[in-house]
């Protein structure tokens, strides 16, 4: 969830928004051994992320072993805002909006009342609750996610999502 590993008061002093402290939760090379994977298999009152909150799909924990089992290299996605491909919601912005907007925005007590789940939900978001204002924190919205601004290639790609019709 936006906001819980973020900042000085980051819950059980564990801050996630920086290479420095997700390292503090990792041992390079040894998943097994990396509380970061470790987490996300618990159960119960252990549960990571907690509910209301989606837990990380197979596909995501596969990607947090992969990266942590290969050395756990800072790296960034610079090359993700190449301006001649395609930018589609399934492509592009769903996984965005699953790792910057889905820990507030899902369910019944969706942050504000704006659900990000689904197509229909982030393109409606877009043309009645200003999406895109909010992630830029202009026009009298509050800046979202509200743990820090999205890198700016993500904001451009949202922004050409929207200048391009929004394709699926």
């Amino acid at each position: 969830m936006s906001g819980c590993h973020v900042g000085p008061n980051a819950a059980d002093g564990i801050n996630l928004t920086t290479y420095a402290g997700i390292m503090d939760e990792v041992k390079p090379g040894n998943p097994g051994g990396s509380e970061l994977y470790e987490v996300l298999f618990e159960t119960g009152d252990d549960l990571m992320p907690p509910p209301p909150m989606a837990a990380l799909s197979s596909a995501q924990k596969e990607r947090i072993r992969l990266w942590i089992e290969q050395g756990a290299n800072e790296t960034n996605c610079a090359g993700a805002c190449d301006s001649t491909s395609a930018t589609t919601y399934t492509a592009v912005i769903a996984p965005m909006i699953q790792t910057n907007c889905i820990g507030c925005h899902q369910g019944t007590g969706a942050s504000g009342g704006v659900r990000l789940t689904t197509y229909a939900e982030v393109s409606g978001a877009v043309n009645y609750s200003g999406l895109v204002d909010a992630v830029n924190g202009v026009n009298g919205r509050s800046q979202m996610p509200p743990s820090g601004r999205m890198s700016d290639c993500n904001v451009a790609l949202l922004e050409r999502w929207v200048r391009d019709g929004m394709p699926q």
